[in-house]
């Protein structure tokens, strides 16, 4: 994914050398993946809405949508990515009120894993105790469990300075500038100690909500 090249220049008031995101959103907004909002300022606290995060990926995936935009700006996005397999497994329809909800940093964790799976065709990891890594492991629903996972395994995503995961939050632009490099470009993704490929049944093929892996 992310064909586009990687060029410099962009710059936006808010954010600054040293933020934590710095390097990740002056990668997407050169790359053409993610630009700013209208007043120029690229708001990195700011939530992201599902059909602006299913557009960031449809993008890395090199998806074009074909279809017109019937409900929802987003419409062409969620249809190519559902057709694609990166929206199984959760309950989000083609509707304008389900399409403006800020996404949550567990259903943007199950599309990255679907990406991976379905359309990277990358294979699974297995953690090692994955429990002692993620705060609230715990905590996280059987449904999203395998999502989150995998995602920290492919070392797409970590958690708060509090070691937890915090699921139920609210995606932020900031934390999507992250999510989209890491799981677009390979070297980007962070070392992983605690977790090891394997060769699975889903691996490189499609997967859905009811697929596990054991993490023990």
């Amino acid at each position: 994914g992310a064909s586009a090249a990687y060029s410099t220049g962009r710059t936006f008031p808010d954010v600054n050398t040293g933020d934590w995101y710095y390097n990740d959103v002056m990668k997407c907004a050169n790359s053409g993946i993610i630009d700013g909002l209208p007043d120029g300022k690229f708001h990195p606290e700011s939530s992201l809405k599902r059909g602006e995060f299913m557009k960031l990926v449809a993008v890395i995936a090199d998806f074009v949508p074909m279809t017109a935009a019937v409900n929802h700006w987003a419409d062409p996005y969620y249809k190519v990515l559902n057709n694609a397999g990166v929206l199984w497994g959760l309950d989000i329809q083609d509707t304008y009120a389900d399409l403006e909800k800020p996404i949550t940093r567990y259903e943007m964790a199950m599309m990255i894993r679907n990406l991976c799976f379905n359309v990277y065709g990358e294979n699974a990891v297995k953690l090692s105790a994955p429990e002692s890594h993620i705060g609230d492991y715990s905590s996280v629903g059987s449904k999203y469990l395998d999502a989150v996972t995998q995602a920290y395994g492919k070392g797409i995503l970590d958690g708060y300075t509090d070691g937890m995961f915090h699921g139920d939050s609210i995606l932020t632009r900031g934390q999507a500038a992250a999510v989209v490099v890491r799981t677009a470009w390979a070297s980007s993704r962070k070392s992983v100690s605690f977790a090891t490929e394997v060769e699975t049944a889903t691996g490189g093929g499609l997967v859905n909500a009811a697929d596990s892996f054991s993490f023990k």
